[in-house]
């Protein structure tokens, strides 16, 4: 048995709609993969820009008493009483 050339019209305008639609997905799964990952390069650009808070305060958080800077680990430490 033949089929019709309605038959085919119809197998072909399903196979269509479904090859387009998987493809539609694809590429939205990619671009959202792509949006994720522009986000998360942009937010950390941000935070590497952005200045050390004791630069913000003048930088007298990373000098000692006689005006010598100090290491990070030296500046964080609370001085012994």
């Amino acid at each position: 048995m033949w089929m019709t050339l309605w038959a085919w019209l119809a197998i072909g305008v399903a196979a269509s709609v479904v090859v387009s639609t998987i493809a539609a997905f694809v590429i939205a799964k990619i671009l959202g993969h792509v949006g994720l990952e522009l986000t998360d390069v942009l937010e950390q650009e941000a935070w590497a820009r952005t200045p050390l808070t004791r630069e913000l305060r003048g930088g007298a958080a990373g000098r000692d008493s006689e005006g010598e800077q100090l290491t990070e680990r030296q500046a964080t430490r609370t001085p012994n009483a």
